[in-house]
């Protein structure tokens, strides 16, 4: 279990189903009832909330964790390292919080609420930017909702107690914004599919009465409004998060759809785990394994495709952060190579 990567091709290809990634979970819980926690643990399983607070004066905190004594510090400590920094802009994640476009929706319901991610808002906040902007171009009105956590850190440690009071509350939440008609969407595969999986879950129900899309889930029910490039640009990979093409089959096909609705070619590449998986790359004890699952596909498939860095594109905060680690080139979400395409 010290190798599970959480990727949950266990639970969804197994014939069987066995789903390690709870096992594990659940063996942590039990564990750590009779054993002292590492610190990083507990690090690790309140990330959201550390990076919600950092998020306030990343500058601050960037000169703290960026530098070579806390590198140094984190790897022969807490035994963690390359720990990704804080977008600079403190306000980044807070620009659009209730941003509408002028084509609003009758009674003032957006056509979507975005649901954020930790990751995605204070460490990579140009995408959750260039998601609203390219929703806004579509016609579409967009709500991101206030930030909260999600809870998937406390899950892979096995803090479940913790996670289960996170569930419950978030679930009353996201079902009083669904009863309201908000369609709502994610951008993380890994954070987004924990609502229609380890909610469930731990719910014990099928349908928790609300569901997060996927972005291309949203984007391939308003097909109708992508614009349509006069003169394609050059062609496009793709290379999805592993919890993503192991949940939901369809994903990349909606990926290639949206591109070919608005005359975009998209390769599909098909890799395996990048190695990162959440925070499985950044333990010390993990980081020459990490590097080796990223040269059995990811690196091969960059190498065997002669894929230029402006033309892969990558759905995984994760992933980016890997191939940018590895590869020292930091890929683009699919959403803004859309969005590049029409500016």
């Amino acid at each position: 279990m010290d190798g599970c990567l959480s990727c949950k091709a266990c639970a969804t290809q197994c014939p069987i189903h066995v789903d390690i990634p709870t096992y594990k979970a659940k063996f942590l819980q039990l564990y750590y009832r009779q054993f002292r926690r590492p610190l990083r643990d507990y690090l690790i399983a309140n990330i959201e909330t550390i990076l919600s607070i950092q998020s306030k004066l990343p500058r601050f905190w960037n000169s703290i964790t960026q530098n070579p004594l806390s590198s140094f510090l984190f790897k022969h400590t807490l035994k963690l390292r390359d720990l990704p920094p804080l977008t600079q802009n403190p306000n980044h994640h807070l620009t659009f919080s209730h941003q509408h476009n002028h084509h609003s929706s009758p009674l003032n319901i957006p056509n979507v609420t975005l649901i954020q991610d930790a990751f995605t808002s204070f460490c990579d906040a140009p995408v959750l930017s260039d998601m609203v902007t390219f929703l806004n171009k579509m016609g579409l009105s967009v709500e991101v909702h206030p930030f909260f956590k999600n809870g998937k850190p406390l899950h892979i440690t096995g803090f479940l107690d913790a996670f289960t009071k996170q569930v419950n509350q978030n679930s009353r939440l996201l079902k009083e914004l669904t009863q309201s008609g908000q369609p709502l969407m994610g951008i993380e595969p890994s954070m987004t599919l924990v609502y229609r999986d380890e909610y469930c879950q731990c719910l014990k129900q099928k349908d928790p009465g609300f569901k997060v899309l996927l972005p291309q889930e949203f984007l391939s029910l308003h097909l109708d409004r992508l614009p349509k490039l006069t003169q394609p640009t050059h062609d496009f990979y793709l290379m999805s998060h592993c919890t993503e093409q192991t949940a939901e089959y369809n994903s990349q096909t909606q990926w290639k759809t949206i591109f070919e609705k608005m005359g975009l070619n998209l390769e599909i590449v098909p890799v395996g785990c990048c190695g990162m998986a959440g925070m499985y790359g950044h333990d010390t004890h993990h980081h020459t394994h990490s590097k080796h699952i990223y040269d059995l596909s990811w690196k091969n498939a960059i190498e065997k495709h002669s894929i230029q860095p402006h033309q892969l594109l990558v759905t995984g905060y994760s992933c980016r952060t890997q191939v940018k680690r590895i590869s020292h080139f930091r890929p683009a979400h699919p959403i803004q190579a859309l969005l590049n395409s029409i500016k």
